[in-house]
C-alpha cells in the first residue's frame, strides 16, 4: 500500500493549526512564511520523510493484506528511533539552515510535528487493516434515541448544579439572588416540564436517579437545547480522523474548538 505524497501546503497548514493560539504560534508563522517563499528544499526534505517513514512501514508491515496491532506498536516505536538518530538530526538541521531559521529552537519541533503528519498518514492506512469488519459496520450512537436524550438531560442538570455548589467547578457569582436567579433560568420544576416541556420524553432519565429531597436539577427546555447543540458539536469535533491528526491532544482540540464557537 503506497502512502499518497500530498501537497506540502496541507501539511504545514495542519501543522501551524496545533501552534495556533500558542505562545509560539508567530515563531512557526515565520517558518512557515520562509518555506512558502522557497518551497523546493523543504519538499525535497519532506519526500525524503516519505520515504523513511514507507521503509519503516514495509518493514513492520510485511504481509499487508493483515495488519495487528503490535505492528502498529513496533513501528511507532522504530519511528521513534529514527527521530532520534543523526541521519533524521541532520537532516533537519541543513533544512532549517536553508531556510536561516537554525537559530530557532522550534525549528526541530516542527520538522517533528510534519513527521508525525506522515506517521499520521500512514497509521490511518494501517489501521484500516487492523479492524474487522464487525467493528467496521458497528452503528455508533446518534444521541437521539429516548434513552440517551434523556441521559444528556440528566448529565447536563448536573453540570448546572456543580457549576453552582462544587467548590472547584462554582461559577463566581456576586450575590445569592443572582445564583437563584441563574439557577432559576437554567432549571425548572419537574411539575412544570411535565405538563409544558417540548422535551417530555427526556424527563424519566433525571426522575429515575431523584432522591427522597428531590435534589437533581431539571433542566429547562432553553438549556437542555443548548446542551444538545454542545452535544453535537462534540461528537462532530470526536472523528477517528481527529485523533490520528491530533493524538494525545485531541481532548485539549476539542475543547479549544469548543471554546471559540461558544
Amino acid at each position: 500500500m503506497q502512502i499518497p505524497v500530498p501537497d506540502y501546503i496541507s501539511y504545514i497548514d495542519s501543522v501551524f493549526a496545533e501552534y495556533q493560539y500558542t505562545p509560539i504560534e508567530q515563531e512557526i508563522s515565520n517558518i512557515k512564511e520562509k518555506i512558502g517563499l522557497d518551497d523546493t528544499k523543504f519538499f525535497y526534505w519532506m519526500s525524503d520523510q516519505f520515504l523513511h517513514v514507507k521503509s519503516i512501514s514495509d518493514e513492520q508491515f510485511p504481509d499487508t493484506e493483515k495488519a495487528q496491532q503490535k505492528q502498529i506498536t513496533f513501528f511507532c516505536t522504530k519511528l521513534n528511533s529514527y527521530l532520534k538518530s543523526d541521519l533524521y538530526i541532520q537532516g533537519c538541521k541543513d533544512l532549517l539552515v536553508h531556510y536561516d531559521t537554525s537559530q530557532s529552537k522550534y525549528g526541530q519541533m516542527f520538522c517533528t510535528s510534519v513527521l508525525f503528519q506522515i506517521q499520521s498518514l500512514e497509521i490511518k492506512h494501517k489501521a484500516t487493516l487492523v479492524q474487522s469488519p464487525d467493528i467496521q459496520e458497528r452503528a455508533i450512537p446518534s444521541g437521539k434515541s429516548e434513552d440517551g436524550r434523556g441521559n444528556l438531560r440528566y448529565v447536563g442538570g448536573y453540570c448546572v448544579q456543580s457549576s453552582l455548589y462544587d467548590p472547584k467547578k462554582a461559577v463566581r457569582l456576586n450575590s445569592s439572588r443572582q445564583k437563584v436567579s441563574y439557577l432559576n433560568y437554567l432549571s425548572d420544576s419537574f411539575a412544570n416540564l411535565s405538563s409544558s416541556s417540548k422535551h417530555a420524553d427526556t424527563l424519566n432519565a433525571t426522575a429515575k436517579k431523584q432522591n427522597k429531597r428531590q435534589s437533581l436539577t431539571n433542566l429547562s427546555d432553553n438549556s437542555f437545547e443548548f446542551f444538545e447543540q454542545l452535544n453535537k458539536k462534540n461528537r462532530d469535533l470526536e472523528t477517528f480522523e481527529n485523533l490520528h491528526t491530533h493524538g494525545e491532544f485531541v481532548i485539549e482540540n476539542v475543547k479549544s474548538k469548543i471554546n471559540y464557537d461558544v
